[in-house]
């Protein structure tokens, strides 16, 4: 009866055992199972605010240069359109002088050839047209003088 005893608790020892080696696999696999469940977890994790704080700040990136570009761009077509308009007020006034001294510079003319009809009509027959050309001369050297300070301030 002792070996049956003997053969009996060495049977329950191995049992226990083999128990024991089952349990320990079960508790080896749910712990492998878990760590690596949290490990993907915090991996994912990770990526994901990694992810979106490159998306951040790119377009925080993007927005700046942005807007620094549009403000560039209307600054420069507004310093354009000043130089633009500024040049357009310039030739204008300058045209409009041009228009005056041609104005001045006719109707000099027109005096002189005036003067110059009334100097040589009250001429005496046989007298040489010297004073009348002197006086038209005159009269056209000032319209000239006239019409080129005007052009000189334009």
């Amino acid at each position: 009866m002792r070996v049956l005893s003997c053969l009996a608790f060495i049977a329950l020892a191995a049992v226990a055992t083999a128990e024991n080696a089952v349990v320990q696999d079960i508790v080896n696999s749910i712990t492998d199972t878990a760590t690596n469940a949290a490990s993907e977890t915090v991996n994912n994790a990770a990526d994901a605010v990694t992810d979106a704080a490159a998306s951040a700040a790119t377009n925080a990136a993007n927005s700046a240069v942005n807007t620094v570009s549009s403000a560039a761009d209307a600054t420069v077509d507004s310093a354009v359109d000043a130089v633009a308009n500024a040049t357009g007020s310039t030739v204008d006034a300058a045209g409009s002088l041009i228009d005056s001294a041609g104005s001045v510079v006719s109707i000099v003319g027109s005096v002189a050839d005036d003067v110059a009809s009334a100097s040589g009509s009250t001429a005496a027959s046989g007298s040489s047209a010297a004073p009348s050309t002197r006086q038209s001369s005159g009269l056209v050297l000032a319209a000239l003088a006239v019409a080129g300070l005007a052009l000189n301030f334009a």
